[in-house]
């Protein structure tokens, strides 16, 4: 038997070392209240209060409800990042509906603006396991740099691989490789490699997500 949603919600509180009164307080409600989500399966917040509770811990509404059970029918959620530079996550933090994404996808929420016009801050990157074509948006990461990973441009010159900023008016340094051996997802270059982790598929806005 899975999890219920007050489980999730339990689950969620302590991860974040909240209490239940804290937690109560934050969705304007009463201790006993979170208490009965937690410890009685037949209990269940209302429909205003489960979106206020995905909202608190940015998570999905399909996550508390346990959605991702359900093979084939979401994709994970890495976590939010500056596309700028992050530190790969070693899991998922949550789940997105699918929709029409493919199966081995999965998003990246983020949280700058230097992918315009491509992606706006807050925008939910949809990426997908494949090897890019020249001016594709991918996500690339250096495991010899503590997994430092960047979303960019991929540009193609002869030998060369060159990682541009899609917005002109951002200041980010272009990365030029000189590309030594190509395997599967993997670029070596003279100062280390680079591994592919994926190639933009589409994007899901805050308006545009499931419930």
């Amino acid at each position: 038997m899975g999890k219920t949603i007050g489980q999730r919600i339990k689950k969620l509180r302590e991860e974040k070392k909240l209490t239940q009164e804290e937690l109560a307080k934050q969705l304007g409600c009463a201790q006993t209240t979170v208490a009965n989500w937690e410890n009685q399966a037949g209990r269940a917040p209302g429909k205003k209060t489960v979106n206020k509770i995905a909202q608190f811990f940015n998570v999905s509404v399909d996550y508390l409800f346990g959605v991702a059970q359900f093979e084939g029918s979401t994709i994970p959620c890495y976590g939010e990042f500056p596309s700028k530079g992050f530190v790969w996550p070693e899991a998922e933090k949550y789940y997105l509906s699918k929709d029409e994404f493919s199966a081995d996808s999965f998003a990246l929420k983020i949280l700058d603006d230097d992918l315009e016009p491509f992606m706006m801050k807050g925008d939910y990157g949809i990426f997908r396991k494949a090897y890019p074509k020249d001016r594709d948006i991918v996500v690339v990461r250096f495991p010899e740099e503590n997994n430092f990973s960047v979303i960019r441009s991929w540009r193609y010159y002869k030998d060369m691989v060159a990682l541009l900023p899609t917005n002109p008016r951002v200041s980010t340094q272009i990365q030029l490789l000189c590309v030594l051996k190509k395997k599967n997802n993997v670029i070596k270059f003279a100062q280390g490699e680079l591994i592919i982790e994926g190639v933009l598929e589409g994007i899901k806005r805050l308006g545009m997500l499931s419930s």
